[in-house]
């Protein structure tokens, strides 16, 4: 059985239990707090909290917007972007429009449709993004990218750079594509 709550501005923590559908007064669901899910939630607009922590799948319809940190032990879907003050850790796979986060953890695949940026990504599979700009990026899978920045690169398959491509160190366990201008100090290919 589906739950369903109606939220405009709550303060202190938001508590919700599993399977709960969370729909805004006014728009968007702002919490003076941390948001707290036993299991899966959906949100029906904008999140916007001081953290976020979920031990199944949550989707948001709309931006995902936090002060502090989010950890989710399974999926996060979000239709809008993401802006996470401190780092985002993610169980399984990642969907969003854009995202700006202190660091962000993927356990599963990462798209993100956006631009990307964030001190340190590591994702445990495969990885879309547009324009990315990072410290530190590790994925064990492929890598498609539309440019990337970084000081350090570490891709364990193939990755595909559909612009520009700038770091300090590249290594990259399968084959490098990249369609616009390279420049890096040091590479280790294949």
């Amino acid at each position: 059985m589906e739950r369903e709550i109606r939220i405009g501005t709550a303060r202190g923590p938001l508590n919700l239990p599993d399977g709960v559908t969370v729909k805004p007064d006014d728009g968007e669901i702002r919490v003076e707090g941390p948001v707290n899910c036993e299991g899966d939630a959906v949100f029906e607009g904008t999140l916007i909290a001081t953290s976020l922590s979920a031990d199944g799948t949550v989707e948001v319809k709309g931006d995902l917007l936090l002060e502090e940190d989010a950890e989710v032990a399974q999926s996060l879907r979000v239709t809008g972007r993401i802006e996470a003050g401190g780092p985002l850790d993610v169980g399984g796979s990642l969907r969003c429009s854009s995202l700006k986060a202190g660091s962000l953890d993927v356990g599963g695949s990462a798209r993100v449709y956006g631009e990307l940026e964030a001190d340190r990504v590591d994702v445990g599979g495969s990885m879309r993004a547009g324009d990315t700009e990072v410290l530190e990026l590790e994925a064990r899978g492929s890598v498609v990218l539309k440019t990337l920045r970084a000081a350090e690169v570490r891709v364990g398959g193939v990755l595909r750079c559909s612009g520009d491509l700038k770091a300090e160190v590249l290594d990259v366990g399968g084959s490098v594509d990249i369609a616009g201008s390279a420049a890096f100090t040091r590479a280790y290919i294949g």
